[in-house]
């Protein structure tokens, strides 16, 4: 029983530490637009606040919303989106 109870507490141990890994990756982009689609609403003031867990609050999406802030943001990010370079399904791997 020992042996037993030992080989469950070195699983329960990984399966906390691979829920600590998977906390810590969550929430985070890997892919380089949407770190540059959020770099440009931060220089904007549009943050995501950790109050929130991350998400975008009300604040910051009124802030988007509005018409001064967001024709100006939206240029941003349409120059931005269209300067990536165009693949075509021949050229994915």
């Amino acid at each position: 029983m020992k042996e037993q109870l030992s080989n469950l507490k070195k699983d329960l141990k990984e399966a906390s530490d691979e829920a600590d890994r998977l906390k810590k990756t969550l929430g985070k982009n890997t892919r380089q637009v949407t770190n540059e689609i959020e770099s440009i609403l931060s220089k904007n003031y549009i943050e995501r606040p950790y109050y929130h867990g991350g998400k975008y609050n009300g604040k910051s999406m009124v802030c988007l919303m509005d018409y001064s802030h967001s024709s100006n943001i939206m240029e941003q990010i349409a120059a931005h989106l269209l300067s990536i370079p165009y693949l075509d399904d021949s050229q994915k791997k």
